[in-house]
């Protein structure tokens, strides 16, 4: 009799155990789409996740400018050499340059807030799409500023983008609030490959330069019924 109840009670606890590890994969499945990616160290690349299921819209990933390994900030890196966080806007002009929540100014030395040599600097982020099982519709847009002016262009995809820039007349004034430049990029569903989106920042003078960006990328992913599965019919058979 002992052994028959020491049997029932393994039996209980291992449907209980087994009912439990069941539900842990969908759990990790929702904590896992929820999560923002998380770049390798030292690259300037985003890898985007896949679906885990149909008829879903993956959790908006940031792509700001801003300290490395902060939430919402993607990897922008200068072409030429070493990227800095820039502390705050130009002390001799502490109300000129724009904001955006979440996003902090980046340029090509720590104290470039208060002037760099004049010239071309161009800043890069690569995001990878990955082939996935269900595929997503994936949607890159935002808004950025450049001091003293910038142009976003991209490839691997097709980008409207205007100039951070000010109104006609002088060149520059590209980092003033109201001066920023928007970009949007749709890639069709089942898209997979790198997105390479490329800021070239203007420093017309010795003076301050930085680039500012606040983005987001969106994944929806398909529907049930889109792609289906082909099937392969038994020899003699049509559809």
């Amino acid at each position: 009799m002992k052994t028959l109840t020491n049997r029932r009670a393994f039996f209980s606890h291992s449907a209980i155990t087994l009912a439990a590890l069941a539900s842990m994969p969908l759990l990790a499945v929702a904590q896992d789409e929820g999560r923002q990616p998380v770049p390798p160290p030292g690259g300037n690349v985003l890898v985007l996740k896949c679906c885990q299921c149909t008829g879903r819209e993956l959790a908006d990933v940031l792509i700001n400018t801003g300290p490395t390994g902060a939430i919402g900030v993607a990897p922008w890196k200068l072409v030429s050499g070493p990227t800095f966080v820039l502390p705050g806007p130009p002390p001799s002009i502490p109300t000129a340059w724009a904001s955006a929540s979440g996003s902090t100014w980046i340029g090509p030395n720590p104290s470039a807030g208060s002037g760099a040599t004049a010239g071309t600097y161009v800043y890069q982020l690569r995001i990878q799409v990955p082939k996935c099982h269900i595929p997503s519709t994936v949607t890159i847009k935002g808004k950025y500023w450049g001091d003293d002016e910038a142009v976003m262009t991209a490839t691997g995809a097709t980008l409207s983008a205007t100039p951070a820039v000010g109104p006609p007349g002088p060149p520059g004034w590209g980092f003033l609030q109201n001066n920023f430049g928007n970009f949007s990029a749709t890639l069709p569903q089942g898209f997979s490959g790198p997105v390479t989106l490329t800021v070239t920042v203007k420093n017309l003078g010795n003076s301050p330069t930085g680039l500012l960006v606040s983005g987001l990328v969106m994944q929806r992913c398909a529907s049930d019924g889109a792609n289906p599965v082909p099937i392969d019919l038994p020899p003699g058979k049509t559809e």
